[in-house]
């Protein structure tokens, strides 16, 4: 099956690894779901999240490498899991 995320996690060294590079497809809409929950990079700073800053902005980039790895733009998860709330694009 590939890697399950929570057993890459614990690795400690949040890099992406041969192991976690295959991820079925269940996994990755649960992936993308959590996603969608997760503050964005620009919003994690030592006000809100105290100590705690730098390991979950290293948690949040860790899941966005994992996304585009699987050639997702995490900047567009939102929209793929919500498209109702999301808005209407541009372009």
């Amino acid at each position: 099956m590939g890697c399950v995320l929570a057993d890459s996690w614990l690795c400690k060294s949040f890099t992406l690894t041969s192991a976690c590079l295959m991820i079925d497809d269940d996994t990755l809409t649960a992936l993308k779901t959590a996603f969608t929950f997760m503050p964005q990079p620009v919003e994690v700073n030592r006000y809100d999240y105290g100590d705690d800053a730098e390991r979950v902005l290293a948690q949040v980039n860790f899941v966005r490498e994992v996304l585009a790895h699987h050639g997702i733009d995490p900047e567009e998860v939102a929209g793929d899991i919500n498209p109702e709330s999301s808005p209407n694009s541009c372009y």
